[in-house]
């Protein structure tokens, strides 16, 4: 062979070996990007979706399989890491579920929604309707059920029963798809400033001094995102 010839043959060699190296990276890279975008998927019904139902105690009332879709504020499905973030404002979409009611109940005026709060990091700010905090009143840890959800949907819910998202609708002229508020904020600073994170939420219902009904938000989980940015 002449001294050409094996000079080109290097040379072809050596481009052909560049442009290899150009597709493998290329290919990783493609493949990086395909693996992180997969990850960062939000799916409508999916990773925006968790579950509230009722602690295993034996209560009179029961909630069951209720699914909550979490939504931004222009109505996209709202998730961050694979799961649900709640954000402000934004939306919460009600579907299934069941609440189990064996007898009447008179709800107006003697029931109370008592919540239990903690984050992730293992702090309290109400426990079973008292602020255990001096930054939190306590009436922010207590509601009153009739007061905060209608006396409409009050009087369906106290019949005995077994009750449904869509009677509700029916009955109550009921939105599934409920709107979350803006945060409130003093000057530049909001609430989700401070208290975005994962957090744990006991809900007591509380009857004439009797709590019949106890649930968990979220129940499919240990923790709820409110309000985390994709940096935490």
């Amino acid at each position: 062979l002449s001294t050409s010839s094996i000079s080109n043959s290097h040379i072809c060699n050596q481009r052909f070996t560049s442009i290899a190296m150009l597709f493998q990276n290329s290919l990783i890279f493609l493949i990086l990007d395909l693996l992180h975008s997969a990850a960062t998927l939000c799916i409508n019904g999916t990773n925006n979706k968790f579950i509230v139902a009722s602690t295993k105690e034996h209560l009179p009332v029961v909630m069951s399989e209720l699914v909550v879709l979490t939504y931004d504020e222009d109505s996209k499905p709202s998730c961050l890491h694979d799961r649900p973030n709640v954000v402000l404002p934004g939306y919460a979409l009600l579907s299934n579920g069941k609440l189990r009611v064996p007898r009447k109940f008179n709800l107006k005026n003697n029931t109370f929604v008592k919540m239990s709060v903690r984050n992730r990091g293992g702090s309290n700010y109400c426990e079973n309707g008292e602020s255990v905090v001096w930054f939190i009143p306590s009436r922010y840890c207590v509601l009153d059920l009739c007061e905060f959800i209608g006396n409409e949907l009050c009087e369906v819910l106290e019949k005995p029963g077994t009750h449904t998202v869509q009677e509700l609708v029916d009955k109550a002229s009921f939105n599934p798809k409920l709107k979350l508020p803006e945060p409130p904020c003093i000057a530049i600073f909001c609430l989700t400033d401070f208290f975005g994170g994962e957090w744990e939420i006991d809900f007591f219902l509380e009857y004439r001094g009797e709590i019949i009904l106890h649930f968990r938000v979220p129940s499919n989980e240990k923790y709820l995102q409110v309000a985390v940015d994709d940096d935490e």
